[in-house]
């Protein structure tokens, strides 16, 4: 538990286990508790699931203006010399907070952030969204290159 006073549900770290270690899951969105004490499994995305399935997830949260955290197994090609090409997978969490969620809400969010995110080792890249163009597929691959490069 950490400042905010919000703790970490078990489940939550087994969830990503199983996607990280033993791909049960393409990807897995939390949340808050009701009472807003633990961080909790909210939805989970079966290996054949989509990205765009996920996104939409994770807007759910925009419509009861609150935000979510999540984690997607992330698939993209690299080019290679030669003409051939490799598919390659990151782990990436995000926490999206949309301009339509409430102020406590985003506090909330953010401060207890790292509760669940020191608990999820092998995270690639952490993408934070607030809005539609930071969780298009061609905004995140780019932030995945750039963190490549560096």
């Amino acid at each position: 538990m950490l400042a905010s006073g919000v703790a970490v549900q078990d489940e939550c770290l087994r969830v990503y286990e199983d996607i990280k270690l033993r791909r049960r899951y393409k990807y897995v969105v939390y949340r808050m508790s009701e009472d807003d004490k633990v961080i909790i499994v909210d939805q989970l995305g079966e290996p054949g699931a989509t990205y765009e399935e996920f996104v939409g997830h994770l807007k759910e949260a925009e419509v009861v203006h609150d935000c979510r955290y999540g984690v997607f197994d992330f698939d993209y090609l690299i080019e290679r010399t030669g003409g051939t090409s490799l598919t390659q997978n990151k782990l990436l969490f995000f926490i999206w907070c949309p301009d339509s969620a409430k102020i406590k809400r985003k506090m909330l969010y953010t401060s207890s952030k790292s509760a669940i995110r020191k608990k999820l080792q092998g995270i690639h890249a952490e993408i934070q969204c607030t809005d539609q163009s930071e969780v298009g597929h061609d905004y995140v691959l780019e932030k995945v290159r750039d963190r490549e490069r560096n």
